[in-house]
């Protein structure tokens, strides 16, 4: 970065080659530069799609199910329809559990399961009205100790009329 506020004086590493690019500017009568080195022996981050039969075909509309990537996974919030954009229900209850079946839709893809996921944000649509129903399903769910971590927000609406709950997990992954 060019030091603006003194006249600090850049000067060519050694590493650097007469064939390195750099950027110099001059202020105040002194002339500073900023060589950049390319390295080929960086990680390069394979993405893998995860797209699994059973839940909608969500490049259809521009997104991806989950992305795995550097032994991390990455979701799309699951909701209560199936793969042909049918609601399980109008009611929290059956939206709650046809999103955990999607969310064990896309696990199994990854060879995980409901037991290894380690938090939960869960989108919960007139959350005062509908928080007791949805912990029911929580409850079978989640049976056993220990529990994931659950953030769970009541927002006023989700990305479409009737949708009444949205999952998000995380869950530990190998490359």
């Amino acid at each position: 970065m060019i030091d603006r506020g003194t006249k600090t004086k850049y000067v060519t590493p050694a590493s650097a080659a007469a064939d390195v690019p750099y950027v110099s500017e001059t202020i105040d009568g002194t002339s500073t530069a900023i060589y950049f080195e390319f390295h080929t022996d960086c990680h390069v981050m394979a993405r893998k799609q995860i797209a699994p039969d059973g839940l909608i075909d969500a490049s259809s509309i521009g997104y991806s199910h989950g992305i795995v990537v550097d032994g991390t996974f990455f979701m799309s919030g699951q909701v209560g329809w199936n793969e042909e954009f049918e609601l399980a229900g109008e009611d929290i209850t059956s939206q709650t559990l046809k999103a955990f079946e999607n969310v064990e839709i896309l696990l199994e893809d990854i060879d995980r399961s409901l037991n290894d996921v380690t938090k939960v944000t869960a989108h919960v649509v007139k959350l005062q009205t509908n928080r007791d129903a949805f912990f029911e399903v929580w409850n079978d769910v989640f049976a056993d100790p220990p529990y994931p971590c659950l953030t769970l927000l009541g927002p006023q609406q989700l990305a479409q009329d009737g949708l009444l709950v949205e999952l998000e997990v995380e869950v530990p992954v190998e490359d």
